[in-house]
């Protein structure tokens, strides 16, 4: 596991296409940047709506002609899935994060779809 500090002196985030998760990405460079890190995002939706994100280092999504030497002026790329945008980001680059992993099943295998829940009962 990666950590990423101060120390680390550029972070690339990637951003995919979803414009949710793209937000809730610039939470997470905002606070990188309050801890005294620098940080490029990456994203085609959100470079659109750059205005609304003053003193946030905002940069067109990556091509795939260019990605491997944008990032690797990078010390560390963080990404929220692993499959998107790019999948298997880790090749590209030698210190990628991965925020959201693969979910483990909303709901324990010993539960049944065809037995009732009421409001209070156990």
């Amino acid at each position: 596991m990666y950590v990423v500090s101060n120390s680390a002196t550029q972070c690339g985030i990637d951003l995919s296409s979803a414009l949710g998760d793209s937000l809730l990405m610039i939470t997470v460079a905002r606070n990188l940047q309050l801890n005294g890190v620098l940080v490029t995002v990456f994203g085609q939706q959100i470079n659109t709506m750059r205005d609304w994100f003053p003193g946030i280092d905002i940069a067109p999504q990556l091509r795939p002609d260019s990605r491997a030497a944008k990032l690797a002026a990078l010390d560390t790329v963080i990404q929220l899935n692993a499959n998107r945008p790019f999948a298997s980001l880790e090749r590209m680059h030698p210190k990628v994060i991965v925020l959201a992993h693969p979910a483990a099943p909303i709901r324990p295998s010993r539960w049944s779809n065809d037995s009732p829940v009421s409001a209070g009962t156990n």
